[in-house]
């Protein structure tokens, strides 16, 4: 269940560290207005905007941000094999299992409802509802203890728990009082929303915008003012594309394509929209299309996440196949 949150890189850079100084964030960990917003911090913004990365620094540094207080995390991700991984349900069940195994008085509580159901079926399955209801109990009776909940890419979630997830979240923000702050992300659309929350949109954020400059002048091996500035307008906020981007002109600045006017028009042929960006990346014909469509096929059919040396195996296995050769 935490294994979409272990694939996000860390922040090693300080790029996202400007959301420790964002107003919104300050407000909310100091719950000032308290009533404005019931607890609630919804980080909004585009496709590679950067907001998971956002949320695993946030998480990473929780101890510098609250003192004494329980944190439970959940990542929703569209592309993992089990249902756990992007409904309401799965969120229900890492958030407890969390506060299961921190917490006595609440895995003494639960531990009961366990027997009673052991008596009466078989095979035990957790419902929605009974752990809903469970949750809203203690979430409740903890006004003693200080509780943070991380929730990534909202967005993820299945279609029809999408609305679940928001009604529930913001039920337990307006019953549970000061001692509970929730953390949640997700992109603009599909359009479900909290009506108290504070918000902040990434790509519109200043300071996100001199963490990318920061991100690139650290990065780029081309020190020229005038290509690490064009690169961060025709970012557009996306940190994803930033990335890809800087990459490939640090390849050209290794063929020896180290002038400005050089890494000007390769830039300029590079495309400012990220799924075309994507695209260009994959039309890309270097010699390694098979390897690489081969690649995708496999983790795109696989049943399970790959391990790296499984799937390199597998590659160099099915183009030797493909080409009648055999290794010893």
């Amino acid at each position: 269940m935490l294994l979409r949150r272990q694939n996000i890189a860390l922040d090693l850079l300080g790029a996202c560290d400007w959301i420790f100084e964002n107003s919104e964030l300050v407000q909310w960990r100091r719950q000032d207005d308290f009533k404005k917003h019931n607890g609630v911090l919804w980080i909004k913004g585009n496709p590679g905007a950067g907001k998971s990365t956002l949320m695993k620094h946030i998480w990473a540094n929780c101890d510098k941000l609250f003192a004494d207080c329980f944190i439970a995390t959940y990542f929703f991700n569209t592309r993992g094999h089990s249902l756990l991984e992007k409904t309401f349900l799965g969120m229900l069940r890492s958030l407890l299992y969390q506060l299961l195994t921190t917490d006595d008085a609440v895995y003494q509580g639960f531990i009961t409802i366990f027997r009673e159901k052991q008596k009466i079926y078989r095979r035990i399955e957790w419902h929605e509802s009974e752990l809903q209801d469970f949750l809203f109990l203690e979430m409740r009776q903890y006004r003693s203890r200080r509780l943070l909940f991380i929730i990534d890419a909202l967005d993820e979630c299945t279609d029809s728990d999408r609305l679940k997830v928001v009604e529930f979240l913001e039920s337990i923000s307006v019953n549970s009082g000061t001692n509970l702050w929730i953390c949640l992300s997700s992109r603009h659309y599909p359009n479900v929303t909290i009506k108290k929350r504070l918000e902040i949109v990434v790509e519109r954020s200043d300071e996100h915008r001199r963490g990318i400059a920061k991100y690139i002048k650290s990065k780029l091996k081309q020190k020229s003012s005038e290509i690490q500035n064009r690169i961060l307008k025709k970012a557009a906020g996306i940190f994803m594309w930033v990335i890809l981007v800087v990459a490939k002109l640090n390849e050209a600045y290794d063929r020896g394509q180290v002038e400005v006017a050089d890494m000007r028009e390769t830039l300029d042929q590079i495309p400012g929209d990220l799924e075309d960006l994507f695209q260009t990346l994959l039309n890309k014909d270097d010699g390694n299309k098979p390897e690489m469509m081969l690649m995708l096929q496999w983790v795109l059919y696989s049943m399970r996440p790959l391990k790296p040396e499984v799937l390199y195996f597998a590659v160099r296995f099915g183009t030797t196949a493909r080409n009648g050769k055999t290794r010893n």
